[in-house]
């Protein structure tokens, strides 16, 4: 894109038949502070994956990306020097919400203890996708969608937090 509005396909990024079991969705980009741009997706369906890019996106290796959640997905990664916050959705029906997890290098993550958006009180609503962005200094904003099952329309949900993160 030359003006940011008008997007032209450029290429695949990850052929997900081929390395992350069929499934490779809800994309979230970090540029790095040597230039390059970490990718991080939920792959194989449940859990999540990194890649790499050095040339803008055009070619991705696939990265080591030590996680020990399983049944995870929706990564949104917001990073502050070598702070790296991971917000994250727990997929499994008796655990469901946001979760966080800490990183000091976007590779190796610790999960933080408990849920950081409750679960619905209606079992079969899921809280799913989050999005976070500092809307000014530790004024945070994140939003999030729930819906009954992955084929139902979403709701989108905004939730505030005033402080540091990281």
């Amino acid at each position: 894109s030359s003006d940011g509005m008008h997007f032209t396909k450029a290429g695949l990024a990850v052929d997900s038949s081929k390395s992350d079991g069929n499934f490779a969705s809800v994309p979230n980009l970090v540029l790095l502070s040597n230039g390059q741009v970490r990718l991080y997706y939920v792959c194989d369906g449940k859990d999540i994956c990194a890649r790499v890019s050095s040339d803008n996106g055009k070619t991705w290796t696939k990265e080591a990306l030590k996680f020990n959640q399983t049944n995870v997905g929706d990564p949104d990664v917001l990073r502050s020097g070598n702070h790296w916050i991971m917000y994250f959705t727990n997929l499994d029906p008796n655990s469901n919400g946001i979760y966080k997890a800490y990183s000091s290098d976007g590779l190796n993550w610790t999960p933080i203890a408990g849920r950081v958006i409750q679960k619905a009180a209606n079992p079969n609503i899921v809280n799913v996708d989050p999005d976070v962005v500092e809307t000014s200094a530790n004024h945070y904003t994140m939003f999030y969608g729930d819906a009954p099952n992955p084929s139902s329309p979403l709701n989108l949900y905004r939730a505030t937090y005033v402080g540091n993160i990281f």
